[in-house]
């Protein structure tokens, strides 16, 4: 897969790749952070000037995030639209303790 790297370090994307004749950008975010037994994903970028810290989000600005989690040494990517106008998507690694059926998994969006 040709992988393609911005020049600088101001556009909202890590990369692009080429799939198929098309191209996609990727933002690519550590997932460290667990919760109950799923990992946090944070799908935003923040900005610190001075006193004010600003999150802002990537809504129609990327095609996929790739989530690096390195406890685990585990990688998913997700398409935009999943995580949607949130701030983050928690991804399980394992089932809920009520047997919630509607939750997303790390490994379904991994390879």
């Amino acid at each position: 897969i040709p992988v393609l790297l911005p020049w600088g370090d101001k556009e909202r994307y890590d990369m692009v790749v080429e799939m198929n004749g098309r191209f996609y950008k990727i933002q690519v975010k550590t997932a460290n952070e667990e919760r109950n037994g799923a990992i946090v994903c944070y799908a935003r970028s923040s900005h610190n000037h001075s006193t004010n810290k600003k999150y802002y989000r990537y809504t129609g600005q990327v095609d996929y995030f790739v989530f690096y989690n390195m406890v685990h040494d585990i990688i998913a990517i997700v398409p935009e639209s999943d995580v949607g106008d949130n701030s983050h998507l928690n991804l399980r690694i394992s089932p809920a303790k009520n047997n919630q059926k509607n939750v997303r998994y790390f490994s379904d969006y991994s390879f």
